[in-house]
C-alpha cells in the first residue's frame, strides 16, 4: 500500500494473461478498473481522482473530460465538449451511447498485496 503515497494511480499488468489494469487509491480503498477509457481507449493513468458530488470516488479523463463513478463504472458525465479539443471529441461520440467502465472487486490482503478479481456490470 506504501506505492500508492507517492501517486493514487497505478497501471497494472497482469503476469498471467498480459492484459492491462489501473489500480486507484481513494480515501484508503483500492480500486481497480480497465487500464483504457471507454470512449477512445485514452490510458486512465493520467485520469483525475477526486470525490463526485455524493462524495464517492470519480475518475476523469483528461483527452476526452469523460467521467465514471470508480465504484460501478457507470459514466457520470460523456465527452463533454467544454473546450476546443473535446468540443471536436464530443462530435465524435455524441451518437454513441455511453459506455461503461469495466471495474473489478478489490481487497488488500494482510501483507498488503492488492488482490482483484470478477467483473462488475
Amino acid at each position: 500500500m506504501a506505492e500508492f503515497e507517492a501517486d493514487p494511480k497505478k497501471p497494472f499488468i497482469s503476469p498471467y494473461t498480459g492484459e492491462a489494469f489501473m489500480l486507484f487509491m481513494f480515501e484508503g480503498k483500492v480500486y481497480c478498473t480497465e487500464a483504457n477509457s471507454t470512449a477512445f481507449k485514452y490510458p486512465l493513468v493520467d485520469a483525475e481522482v477526486f470525490a463526485g458530488e455524493t462524495g464517492g470516488p470519480v475518475i476523469k479523463v483528461p483527452l476526452d473530460g469523460t467521467s465514471y463513478d470508480l465504484s460501478t463504472g457507470a459514466v457520470l458525465e460523456w465527452c463533454p465538449k467544454d473546450n476546443f479539443v473535446r468540443g471536436f471529441l464530443g462530435k465524435l461520440k455524441e451518437k454513441t451511447a455511453p459506455i461503461p467502465l469495466k471495474v473489478y472487486q478489490t481487497k488488500v490482503s494482510t501483507n498488503g498485496n492488492v488482490i482483484f478479481k470478477g467483473l462488475r456490470d
